[in-house]
């Protein structure tokens, strides 16, 4: 099937392109660029604004390479593009999720955010030839979860590979091994942050991971003095390392930065002067921990790692033109 890139659009979709568009300057001859862009935009106004409820907004493989350049572009907008990542979209009613499923097919990762099981299956979908979308990526991982905020999310990872053709399968088993390898040689740790905005908390930076290891040891420190974990009820030492792990790896960042600032909120605010010893020291590790992830990161409330995240405000979807 044939791209179309010839869009007829009204004046109220004129005002929504504009919206969604706003912050890019398409060079001379970006013509074809600029419809692609279009084109992944009015897609998604589309897909959410189909109210049919018997059955999911059709949607074919050259629209889904519209839909995740058209991502790529208001990430670039956020200054969040990457070569390797993980794009994390609010999908309420999963209307996404569920006009992406028909054209997909169930397969394995690796890739988890929130408690596996409050997510759907994973799927790929592997694209036309002659298709890619940004950085020549030739295949779409996409499953739907229930984010820390309790919402529907839905989870876009653009691959080199999919798995479908065993030609495939074997390269995207051969660089998963080698990505392995390197990641746990501290290699891939190295590459400056521009080149990943992934979802693993692996990929955050050495400080951030070295926050991670100051907030379990703050917390882990208040639940022995005021048994807040469970409910006033004290536990031992080990387990309730298991207990702040476990939140840790399904939750990540949101997890600590909602436990930081409850905290500290219970406290009377940042000022740790009110407390003194052992308790004001807690205090003022998890006000620390609150100002580093204010400063470094948007959308606290749901967010894993360094994934690039978008609710339906910031696509242009939730926009309502008179």
């Amino acid at each position: 099937m044939e791209r179309d890139t010839n869009l007829i659009v009204d004046d109220s979709q004129k005002k929504f392109l504009e919206a969604s568009l706003s912050g890019y300057e398409f060079l001379p001859g970006d013509q074809d660029k600029q419809k692609m862009m279009s084109s992944g935009a009015m897609l998604l106004k589309r897909i959410y604004g189909y109210t049919d409820s018997t059955r999911a907004y059709t949607l074919d493989k050259h629209g889904v390479c519209d839909l995740m350049n058209f991502l790529f572009l208001k990430a670039k907008n956020k200054k969040q593009q990457f070569a390797e990542g993980t794009y994390v979209l609010s999908d309420d009613e999963g209307k996404l999720f569920k006009a992406l499923k028909p054209i997909g097919y169930e397969r394995s990762s690796s890739h988890s955010i929130g408690m596996k099981e409050k997510q759907s299956k994973h799927y790929g979908i592997d694209l036309p030839v002659g298709e890619t979308l940004h950085s020549n990526k030739r295949h779409l991982l996409f499953f739907s979860f229930e984010g820390y905020d309790q919402q529907q999310k839905l989870f876009l990872k653009p691959e080199n590979h999919g798995l479908e053709i065993p030609s495939n399968f074997v390269r995207h088993v051969v660089e998963f091994a080698t990505k392995t390898v390197l990641r746990e040689c501290h290699f891939i740790k190295a590459l400056p942050d521009r080149h990943h905005r992934k979802e693993r908390l692996t990929s955050l930076d050495a400080s951030d991971r070295a926050m991670i290891e100051d907030f379990k040891e703050w917390l882990i420190k208040h639940e022995l003095l005021k048994g807040w974990l469970t409910r006033h009820r004290q536990l031992e030492d080990m387990e309730t390392k298991k207990v702040v792990q476990s939140n840790i790896n399904n939750f990540g960042l949101s997890y600590i930065y909602d436990c930081s600032c409850k905290i500290v909120a219970h406290y009377g605010g940042e000022d740790p002067s009110q407390q003194v010893g052992t308790l004001g020291d807690i205090i003022k590790g998890f006000a620390d921990i609150k100002r580093k992830i204010e400063k470094q990161f948007d959308h606290r409330e749901c967010r894993m790692a360094k994934e690039v995240i978008f609710d339906l405000q910031e696509l242009g979807v939730a926009i309502e033109y008179e």
